[in-house]
């Protein structure tokens, strides 16, 4: 389209400048040379601006995706209790979730805990602090 009104624009140019240049003198067979410029002047430009034919390919469709595994559920064997001089507390052990939950990198660093027990520094994550974020536990 654009292509089209540019074509346009420079024929009605060219032919302006033709016609002021003809007008300034006197002749009788002005018509006459109106009507051939023009027909000349299309000419031209349908030899320089042949339509092109533009054919679409079709698009591929997208291979079929599987369901993307929620992120956002624990598993619930990683729950472990610690006993520490607070008392009993549930965490979700770090060790365990590093090798049983595959999105651990992702897991929020403000939820997670150093917990003193008997038998050493054990690291986990805060479960309501992870559920405020969010996260679920599955059920097995």
């Amino acid at each position: 389209m654009a292509r089209n009104f540019i074509k346009t624009l420079v024929i009605a140019t060219v032919f302006v400048s033709g016609v002021s240049v003809s007008s300034a003198r006197a002749g009788e067979n002005d018509f006459g040379e109106f009507i051939a410029a023009t027909i000349f002047m299309f000419a031209i430009a349908n030899a320089i601006g042949g339509d092109e034919v533009v054919v679409e390919q079709p698009r591929p469709k997208p291979p079929a995706q599987r369901p993307s595994p929620n992120r956002r559920i624990l598993p619930k064997s990683c729950i472990k209790s610690h006993v520490t001089q607070q008392g009993t507390v549930k965490t979700f052990d770090k060790s365990c979730l590093q090798k049983e939950y595959r999105f651990h990198r992702r897991l929020p660093a403000n939820c997670e805990q150093t917990l003193w027990t008997s038998k050493g520094i054990r690291y986990g994550y805060e479960p309501s602090c992870l559920r405020r974020q969010g996260y679920k536990t599955s059920r097995r």
